[in-house]
């Protein structure tokens, strides 16, 4: 068993917003006058500061967490209706007035759902002014399981380094063998998982499940900063629990750098049931654990954090991302198999 992270190892001009009210477009209420002049930034050319949020997987319905963020300035304050042209099932739109005149961030709602993937140009129309941007639209990774961290028996998943040196050959393929075996240390069983580097068995990790939590038998310290490896089991990811919710590996003692201290590990669930693009591709029902190693010095002291990475597991698939500070930097979910 090596250290991980987590649990496998990858080789190698002022703005302000303008908007003193909104007024709905699905209501077929617009403003009454549209009377505010202005012209967009960038025209007639591309869209400048230009902000694009949410993601965009084929077929997946627009909500509010999908919008365009665009500056306007305006010549004269009032009404306004401001919109995209429909591109592939899509547009962007917003109304609303300005009490002053200069540059004002609008955010165009998103509309429709996305028919096709790839990537589509929009235009930007106020008035007799108008300004482009590109969105690309990804497709959407299809799955039938529940499990989000399947252990099936030769399931695999190729994971890719972040980090922005890494080779295009810098991948790790994580295999589940099928074969489990018990630990005189928690007596529990365990699944078995291969992690191979091109042709070589790095290492090996286990994992063992309980309905709605899952288990690894690893390194609790996931960044090497103790002296020695503190082997136990702790649970990464609760599929069953609401965003917000946390809760702690076992404290063991160990030294760092010679000094006795106390280690553990906290999770939190910051996302869950979400919409995540990874490697062009959009995974659907992501739950997003925050993983933080925190350290007490003392006995008295508190536990402080120290470094954390972040986690994506995706319902029928697994793992799809971890993302972590440099020099560790995370990977990515390149492909798979899951049967």
């Amino acid at each position: 068993m090596k250290k991980s992270l987590p649990f496998l190892t990858l080789l190698a001009a002022f703005v302000w917003v303008g908007c003193s009210k909104e007024l709905s477009l699905e209501s077929g209420a617009p403003p009454a006058g549209n009377n505010a002049v202005g012209t967009l930034v960038g025209a007639p050319g591309a869209c400048a500061n230009i902000t694009l949020a949410g993601v965009y997987g084929q077929a997946i319905a627009s909500d509010t967490s999908d919008y365009l963020l665009v500056d306007l300035d305006f010549t004269t304050a009032g009404d306004f209706i401001i919109s995209t042209d429909t591109v592939n099932g899509m547009f962007f739109a917003d109304t609303g007035s300005v009490a002053n005149t200069g540059i004002a961030q609008l955010k165009l709602q998103a509309f429709g759902s996305p028919l096709n993937p790839g990537v589509f140009n929009y235009t930007v129309k106020f008035k007799g002014s108008s300004c482009t941007f590109s969105l690309e639209v990804f497709p959407v990774v299809t799955s039938t399981g529940n499990d989000y961290f399947p252990t099936s028996l030769n399931s695999w998943w190729n994971y890719i380094s972040n980090d922005p040196a890494a080779a295009p050959s810098d991948t790790v393929r994580s295999i589940a063998t099928g074969t489990t075996i018990t630990l005189a240390a928690t007596g529990r069983q365990y699944d078995i998982f291969q992690n191979v580097y091109h042709t070589a068995v790095t290492d090996t990790s286990l994992y063992r499940k309980a309905p709605g939590e899952y288990f690894a038998y690893d390194d609790i310290d996931q960044f090497g900063l103790a002296d020695t490896v503190i082997a136990g089991e702790w649970i990464f990811l609760k599929d069953n629990v609401a965003a917000g919710t946390s809760w702690f590996s076992p404290e063991v003692n160990t030294t760092a750098a010679s000094v006795p201290v106390k280690m553990r590990l906290k999770m939190d669930i910051t996302q869950r049931n979400v919409d995540v693009a990874v490697d062009n591709k959009v995974y659907r029902n992501v739950i997003k654990v925050r993983t933080t190693q925190q350290v007490q010095a003392t006995a008295v002291a508190p536990f402080v954090d120290v470094v954390s990475f972040e986690s994506w597991y995706a319902r029928g698939i697994g793992l799809i991302q971890v993302a972590a500070p440099a020099p560790f930097f995370g990977y990515r979910l390149q492909a798979f198999v899951v049967n």
